[in-house]
Order: structure tokens, then C-alpha cells, then sequence
């Protein structure tokens, strides 16, 4: 079953984009030499898009090797204080045949991409965009802990390097980009012309995007001190507020 991103998480991830804790995928910074060890869930509805998608960024920079490590949730089952994996080895597992991957591949990246919305992260009532984040970079720093553990010189040639793909949904794009154009504002001309944009960018891109997720305690507290994550929690409050009384 493919699951819709709900407009009440899709605000709190744009204005994420907005402060600069979610970044455009740079393949340069990326860089995959020697292809790339992908830490994914196992969803049949978007692992297909993460594998081409990573294919074609490593294929730009030498040759197409991807290693795919996959189970349902993904990172998420690595990060300590979600309930994906509680009394289960499942991120520990996750951990082992991701580095013992990039070992025998001789990969020196690796991506914890986590992916919205997840179904294992909803079931388990884990999927609010801030959890899933937290989630992402837990498991960057739990795979950098582990190998280092194993083998610290090892380690120092190995990037990790956490990101996101989100299925924005084609309503929410649309509603954005008309949001962000001041539709309400534009002549009829103009609203055709900006419709039509919108509906091209969708037939050729799709509604679903990849991020780097960064890293920095800095650009997590900028996050959380942000009149953009006050207001898209309100917002987000206010919609989630109304979708549970009906």
C-alpha cells in the first residue's frame, strides 16, 4: 500500500528545507569514487527510486555500484532511542553487513538514507518528521561509533553521510508552489502559466525529492530556534487538529 505524506508533516519538512537542516543532494560533494553502501528500508514503494537514483549519482562519478542494505525502517532501526528495533538486534544487524559491505565492496561511503513516509517508522508511531531526522543522524553517529570500534584506521577512509527521500505527494507540491507564488495574488494569465509549470515539473521530475540531512549540532539548534519550526508546527497542529475531528 502506498502511503500519501500528510500536508501536517510536509510543512514541518519544507521549512526544514527552508532553515537548511535538509539540503539539495550535490553528487560532487557526494562524490561516490567507488560506488556507495545504501542503509534503506526494504519499502517496495521507494526503494526502486533510492537505488536508481544513488545508481545514477555513483554511474556520473565513475561506474554504477550500489550496495543496497535494506530492511523495514532502514536507519531508523540503528538510531538508539526509537522504537523500531527495542529488544530486537535488527540495527545491530543493519550495522554489521553495512560495513562488512563497504569492506568487502571497498566502498568508502556510506548513506543512512531514511525515506518519508515510512511505514514501519508510522506503525510504530515514530514518524514525526523530527524523530525521523533525529533518527537519521543517530544512525550516522552509531555507524561512525561501530566502525571506529572495529577498526579506527579503517574508519578515517570511510564518509558517512546521512540523507532523506521524501515523497512530497503531487497536492503538497502543488500547494507550495502556489503558496510560494502568491497564487492567491496573480492574474488568471499567470496562474494558467504557473499551473503549467507546476504540472511540467511533476510529469518530469515526479513528487518525490532526496536531501542531505546535515550533521551539524549548529544547524540542528538553528532548527529548533527558528521562527520557521514555530510557524510550521502551528500550522501543523492547526491541520492535524481538524483531519482528527472529522
Amino acid at each position: 500500500m502506498h502511503i500519501e505524506l500528510p500536508y501536517h508533516q510536509a510543512v514541518i519538512y519544507r521549512a526544514m528545507r527552508r532553515v537548511g537542516l535538509l539540503r539539495d543532494v550535490d553528487g560532487d560533494r557526494l562524490n561516490p569514487r567507488r560506488g556507495v553502501v545504501a542503509v534503506i528500508c526494504g519499502d517496495g514503494d521507494q526503494s526502486h527510486d533510492i537505488f536508481r537514483y544513488l545508481g545514477d549519482i555513483c554511474q556520473s562519478h565513475g561506474e554504477r555500484r550500489v550496495h543496497p542494505v535494506a530492511l523495514n525502517g532502514g536507519p531508523l532501526l540503528i538510531a538508539p532511542g526509537l522504537p523500531l528495533s527495542a529488544d530486537l538486534p535488527d540495527g545491530n544487524v543493519l550495522m554489521r553487513h553495512a560495513l562488512d559491505g563497504a569492506n568487502l565492496k571497498e566502498m568508502d561511503v556510506i548513506i543512512p538514507k531514511g525515506h518519508a513516509p515510512c511505514g514501519a517508522a508510522r506503525k510504530h508511531k515514530a514518524d514525526d518528521p523530527e524523530q525521523v531526522i533525529a533518527g537519521i543522524l543517530a544512525a550516522k553517529r552509531e555507524l561512525r561509533l561501530e566502525a571506529e570500534r572495529r577498526d579506527p584506521a579503517a574508519a578515517r577512509g570511510i564518509r558517512i553521510i546521512p540523507c532523506i527521500q521524501i515523497s512530497w505527494g503531487e497536492e503538497n507540491l502543488r500547494r507550495f508552489r502556489q503558496e510560494e507564488a502568491g497564487y492567491a495574488a496573480l492574474a488568471r494569465s499567470r496562474r494558467f502559466w504557473l499551473n503549467a509549470r507546476i504540472e511540467c515539473s511533476l510529469i518530469w521530475r515526479g513528487a518525490r525529492r532526496s536531501y542531505f540531512v546535515s550533521p551539524r549540532s549548529d544547524d540542528w539548534d538553528v532548527w529548533m530556534k527558528s521562527n520557521e519550526r514555530k510557524q510550521a508546527l502551528e500550522v501543523a497542529g492547526a491541520v492535524h487538529a481538524s483531519t482528527d475531528s472529522w
